[in-house]
């Protein structure tokens, strides 16, 4: 794909519409968003900031924000009652994710999304073992929390009261460090699954 045609990007709502006007699925909302903008005519700017395109292939109009993004996808009203009434896609030629899938019959691409579902299920493997660890430390903290929290609430002298708040603080801290932790092991998981998908251009199962 072109530096041109990773221009836009669509937001939730225009992901929603490829899937309801198209059959598009997320991971491929990008490719198709950018390639309905390439043959795309401006139409006008609205009051807002936002500018107008007619897409005659796809017969929708498109709304995108200054930053690019692509906002929603607007077919003709009695085209979006015929959507919601037969639950089919606008455009059933439009070629959509479900027959780039097909081209799993291709031996080589077929090996490629072997490869990849093997390597995404060694880092699925990585990740489990690393985020239960990280759960089990963040659970164990909890309890030492909770004991510290106990002993406050017996001590009499405010001296041992505020040490033992101080020490709450610290080990609250590297709780939170933890949570942290876990939270980015999460979300570099997630990356890695969804490049590969779009990669690959389908899904993986891992």
């Amino acid at each position: 794909m072109t530096l041109r045609k990773l221009k836009y990007r669509p937001a939730a709502h225009a992901i929603e519409r490829l899937r309801e006007y198209f059959g598009v699925k997320e991971i491929h909302a990008l490719d198709f968003s950018n390639e309905s903008m390439v043959k795309a005519q401006f139409v006008t700017n609205q009051t807002d900031g936002r500018r107008l395109y007619k897409n005659d292939d796809l017969d929708v109009m498109i709304v995108v924000a200054e930053d690019n993004t692509i906002i929603t996808y607007l077919p003709a009203p009695d085209k979006r009652r015929e959507i919601k009434r037969t639950g089919k896609p606008l455009n059933p030629a439009v070629k959509t994710q479900e027959t780039l899938v097909s081209i799993g019959n291709n031996p080589v691409i077929a090996a490629a999304h072997a490869t990849i579902q093997r390597e995404l299920a060694k880092a699925r493997r990585s990740f489990t073992r690393e985020y239960r660890r990280l759960t089990e430390e963040i659970a164990v903290i909890g309890l030492e929390i909770a004991r510290h929290s106990l002993n406050k609430a017996r001590a009499r002298s405010p001296i041992t009261q505020q040490q033992i708040t101080e020490k709450v603080s610290e080990i609250h801290a590297e709780q939170t460090q933890l949570a942290e932790q876990r939270k980015q092991l999460e979300t570099e998981y997630r990356a890695i699954k969804t490049e590969a998908q779009q990669f690959i251009g389908m899904e993986v199962s891992v």
